[in-house]
Order: structure tokens, then C-alpha cells, then sequence
């Protein structure tokens, strides 16, 4: 009996794996940025562990539209001399540096702003990341950054009051104009428009801030009563603007204005909201009443002065605008030469009421009347007339003029005038 032996034989097999070395590219980010005000960084970190030294090292950052890369603001932590190699293309960023040894890393940062572009790639969906591309004669490495938000104000007028309103013509009144940034970022400055469809209109003064035309300007101290007072409008701040407006009309008339708030940012206007308010002037007619009333000194040609006062009493219900006033000599008509007076350019003067101070009269001019012949008392150059403007008298007002006169000596028997 033959006997059979079976062998088992177990053939263990045993598999090895081999972990290759890797690198690692890692990009970091602010998480906000806000437009046209101030930078951000990225940090770029490249960590070596592929058991190679890499060589002919090029870094090719992408930033988004309207994200721009500040030239010169390369800082490197390391010590690979790290440098801008093409920076003309925001979309292609173009850096260099040294081989990188195996298990050795380069980090460095960078800094960028963000212009208007950014908000139009925002309001067209896109999503803000950067990105990062690592390139040697070894390596080929790409990562992309976290996503991050643009910042902006957005202003909007809350209201204006009141929107309509009446005030007589020559006369002023106000109306205030509420703000508020309802975005996430802030401005320095602020610009208020206001422009009405007729210049009869006229934008004279505001409580905060400056005019500049139809323009009227906030910033820095201005906005360091509101919020968190600091020199900013802020997200959420808001602030009130009165202003006085004036307008003189000779007959009614309803003027609107187109009230619009924006910020500025490289020059271009930002414009996020407009309103409109009415404003009626109403025509009062003003009368004009004139009466005079003279001392003349018995002693012609002694150079004794003649006291003149006019008074110009409106005793309408409107503003008298612009009132040209002439006083020359006559005998009840026309200037008239003939006349042996003259009168002294210096002593004019004016004020307002009876009890009022005298001032001098401004941009008045003079004429001189003849001085030959028979008229040489009245001296050299002497003045038969003189023109002068008042800017407005109120209802109820009287302006008094006041003059000094001198008279000749007369010599004939024709029943000459003084």
C-alpha cells in the first residue's frame, strides 16, 4: 500500500508600501476688504517634503477683478528672495525666488485693494478668491484661496423735510435732508446734490459741512457727532443736513430739486439714491414810496452844508429786490446843470429805520455837473449827480438817505435855481 503525502505549503506574501514624499501649497486671506479704503494680505506658504530641490521657481497669482495688487508690498518671512517678476497683469501676478531645498519652505505676503471693478464683478455673481500657482522644472502645484467680501457704503435718504413748501419771494427758508449708510463699509467724505430746475432757487447755507456750487460737502469732523464718533460715516450711521435756501421772483413759481447723495471712490461717483422736494415762491408786490426833506442855509457860497435826507419806505407786502436810486439836481423833471449846487461825493450815507447806525453806501458813482462861466463857485469837478443800488427793502422798512449840499452865491437877477 503505497501512501500518499500532501503538502501544504503556505506562500505568504508580503506588500510594501512605499509613501513618496509630498509638498504642500497653502494660501490664506483676509476675510473682508473694503473698497477704495485701505489693503489687505494673502500669505502664500510652500513647504517642500518631495525629496527634490525645486528649480526655476515661478509663482503665478490670480487675483479677482477689480482686487489690485499694491507694487512693492512683497514681504517675505523667509530667506529665498522671494521678488515681483511681472506685475502688470492683476490676473497673472508673476513672482520669483531661489531653488528650494528639500524640506525647507518660502512664505511671503502680499497686499491688494479693491477698486470700483470689484462691486461690478460682485453685483455680476462673482465670488472673490485668489488663487495660486507653484512652477518649477519638478513641481506643478495649484490651490485656491477661501472666499472673501468686498465692503461699500450704500446711501440712501431717509427723508426730506418738508418735500413741499411756500415762502415769499425774497424771503428764506430751510428743510432738512436725513442720510443713512445702509451698506457695509464706510466713506470719509460725503456729497449732497441739489439741484433745482430753475436758478431762481438758491442753496445759501447748511448747519454741517461746506457748499461747493449746488454741492453741498461732509466729511472728516462732520460726521464726529454721530455713531461711534469717529471722522468716518460708518454702516448704519445716519446724519441730517438743514439747509437754507432763498429766492426772489417777480411773479409765482414752484422750483423742484433733484436731491441726490453719493460718495466718490478713483474719481468716479457713486451714486446710490435721489429724491425730490418742491419749493413755491410766492410773489408779494412791494411798493416803493419816496419823500425828502432839505435844511438850506441862508449863507450861500459861506461853504456851509445844506442837510438832504431821502427816505425810501416800501409799503408794500413784498421784498423790494435791487433798487436803483438816483438823486441829481432838478427842478422837478430831468437832471438839470443849470442849477447853482453841487453836492459832497463823501457825506452820502444810509441806515435802515429811523434809530438805525449810518454807513456809507457801497459801489456808488458819481457824475460832475458844469463848472465854467458863471458856475465856477461850485468849485473843480463838482458832482450834480449821483446812481447806487440797494439790495432789497423789506415791507414795513424805510432806508434814509442822507447827503450834504452846497450852494453859490448868485450873482444874477434871472431867477436862477439853487
Amino acid at each position: 500500500m503505497k501512501l500518499f503525502y500532501t503538502f501544504l505549503v503556505y506562500v505568504f506574501f508580503t506588500s510594501t508600501n512605499v509613501f513618496a514624499g509630498t509638498s504642500d501649497l497653502t494660501i490664506s486671506v483676509d476675510a473682508e476688504i473694503e473698497v477704495c479704503s485701505g489693503t489687505k494680505q494673502s500669505t502664500l506658504t510652500l513647504i517642500n517634503n518631495s525629496g527634490l530641490s525645486y528649480t526655476n521657481i515661478i509663482f503665478n497669482i490670480e487675483l479677482p477683478s477689480g482686487i489690485i495688487y499694491e507694487a512693492g508690498s512683497l514681504d517675505e518671512t523667509t530667506t529665498y528672495n522671494v521678488s515681483e517678476l511681472d506685475i502688470s497683469d492683476n490676473s497673472e501676478l508673476l513672482f520669483t525666488s531661489n531653488d528650494l531645498l528639500d524640506g525647507d519652505s518660502i512664505k511671503f505676503t502680499i497686499y491688494y485693494s479693491a477698486n470700483m471693478d470689484a462691486i461690478s464683478f460682485q453685483n455680476g455673481g462673482g465670488v472673490f478668491r485668489n488663487d495660486i500657482t507653484f512652477i518649477s522644472d519638478e513641481e506643478y502645484l495649484n490651490e485656491e484661496s477661501d472666499g472673501y467680501n468686498i465692503l461699500y457704503p450704500v446711501m440712501s435718504i431717509l427723508s426730506v423735510s418738508p418735500s413741499s413748501q411756500t415762502f415769499i419771494s425774497g424771503t428764506s427758508v430751510t428743510r432738512t435732508i436725513n442720510i443713512i449708510n445702509g451698506g457695509n463699509g464706510k466713506t470719509s467724505t460725503l456729497y449732497i446734490t441739489d439741484v433745482p430746475t430753475s436758478v431762481i432757487l438758491s442753496l445759501d447755507a447748511v448747519d454741517i459741512g461746506v457748499i461747493s456750487g449746488d454741492t453741498i460737502i461732509l466729511s472728516g469732523s462732520d460726521f464726529s457727532g454721530i455713531g461711534n464718533g469717529d471722522n468716518y460715516f460708518d454702516e448704519f450711521e445716519s446724519i441730517t443736513v438743514t439747509e437754507t435756501l432763498s429766492g426772489t421772483s417777480c411773479s409765482d413759481i414752484t422750483v423742484t430739486s433733484s436731491i441726490n447723495v453719493h460718495w466718490y471712490c478713483e474719481s468716479s461717483s457713486i451714486a446710490t439714491s435721489t429724491s425730490y422736494a418742491n419749493a413755491t415762491i410766492d410773489f408779494q408786490s412791494p411798493n416803493i414810496k419816496l419823500t425828502a426833506s432839505e435844511s438850506l442855509d441862508a449863507c450861500f457860497g459861506a461853504g456851509i452844508a445844506s442837510g438832504q435826507e431821502l427816505a425810501i419806505i416800501n409799503s408794500g407786502n413784498g421784498i423790494a429786490s435791487t433798487v436803483d436810486v438816483q438823486i441829481y439836481k432838478s427842478t422837478g423833471g430831468s437832471y438839470n446843470q443849470a442849477i447853482f449846487s453841487r453836492f459832497d461825493e463823501s457825506s452820502f450815507q444810509y441806515k435802515l429805520g429811523i434809530n438805525g447806525g449810518l454807513s456809507s453806501i457801497p459801489g456808488l458813482s458819481s457824475t460832475s455837473t458844469t463848472s465854467s462861466g458863471d458856475y465856477t463857485c461850485l468849485g473843480g469837478s463838482p458832482i450834480g449827480k449821483v446812481e447806487f443800488t440797494l439790495d432789497e427793502i423789506s415791507p414795513s422798512d424805510t432806508i434814509y438817505v442822507v447827503w450834504d449840499m452846497y450852494s453859490c452865491c448868485i450873482q444874477t437877477c434871472e431867477n436862477d435855481d439853487v
